[in-house]
């Protein structure tokens, strides 16, 4: 509803920054010499805090539904929130997710979020896996997040050789393959990639530069904040098996952790899984840990 006026109006009175700026006419009367004329001057509205966010989204809501057959909103991050503050936004947010809209909740939630989500006060039904996408269809989500950011005039299509541009078609697809079929993992590498090609002011991303901004993304992700030596033994951990388990860890591993059981690990594990240094493994029989793309192994970072 991005050509929707009053729509825009309402998503402002929401303390939601609109689809394109508000602006709000004004007219000034302007006196010279050669006469008297008008003059018509523009101005950003400003964006207002909420006032009635419910039912400000019920009015949304119907206006959408007489036009859509079918409204399904998309909330993202909510897995990356503690339980806590899940539960209560989900309490106060009743309303709203048993209006006539489908809410699909997007990421990688586990441990006690995920239980929370899926059977806190019914509101959900079940929880949807998602299998790995395709390197074709990362492809083209590469061509489309870096159309985003080119002027109309200078669209791609994903036949054209210059669509990944600053990336070569070769690297392109190196990119892609690392990211494992996740577009989360995509776009974060891309954008510390892109940020290491500018540091060092090149034009192009060839696989050597490709190589150092796997190396910059490691040294981000390890350096971000809130990170313990009881995070970092784990990753290490991690980094030494490959892979990690309830089955495969060893008494001498835990007793390195400073834990006596396995289970002790799982907050450790569910921050190092929300902040994306982690994944969780397809394992019926265990539950199992690897790296993501995003760091590399220890070889890798000393090249």
């Amino acid at each position: 509803m991005k050509e929707d006026e009053w729509a825009q109006q309402f998503l402002n009175q929401m303390g939601l920054i609109s689809a394109q700026p508000l602006r709000q006419r004004e007219n000034t009367a302007k006196f010279g010499i050669a006469g008297i004329g008008a003059e018509l001057k523009e101005k950003s509205i400003d964006i207002n805090k909420p006032l009635f966010p419910e039912l400000s989204f019920e009015d949304l809501l119907k206006r959408a539904l007489k036009k859509y057959e079918r409204v399904i909103i998309a909330v993202d991050d909510l897995d990356k929130q503690d339980p806590a503050t899940v539960k209560q936004l989900l309490l106060n947010a009743q309303g709203m997710l048993k209006s006539g809209a489908w809410f699909i909740l997007t990421g990688h939630p586990s441990g006690l979020t995920r239980d929370i989500l899926i059977s806190e006060r019914g509101l959900f039904d079940f929880a949807i896996k998602l299998e790995p996408l395709e390197q074709s269809v990362m492809y083209e989500m590469l061509v489309n997040y870096l159309n985003s950011v080119r002027s109309q005039d200078c669209q791609y299509s994903v036949k054209d050789p210059q669509a990944v541009k600053p990336f070569t078609p070769d690297t392109a697809k190196m990119l892609c393959e690392r990211s494992n079929g996740v577009p989360r993992y995509l776009n974060r590498l891309g954008s510390y990639i892109l940020q290491k090609a500018s540091e060092l002011n090149a034009e192009t991303i060839t696989p050597q530069i490709l190589e150092e901004g796997f190396i910059y993304a490691d040294q981000q992700m390890r350096g971000l904040p809130g990170l313990t030596p009881a995070d970092f033994m784990l990753i290490d951990l991690i980094l030494e098996r490959d892979k990690l388990s309830d089955e495969n860890i060893t008494l001498e591993d835990l007793q390195k952790l400073q834990v006596q059981e396995f289970s002790e690990l799982l907050p450790i594990i569910d921050k190092l899984v929300e902040l994306d240094l982690i994944r969780r493994l397809p394992n019926d029989q265990a539950i199992e840990f690897a790296l993501t793309p995003l760091l590399l192994p220890s070889q890798e970072t000393q090249k």
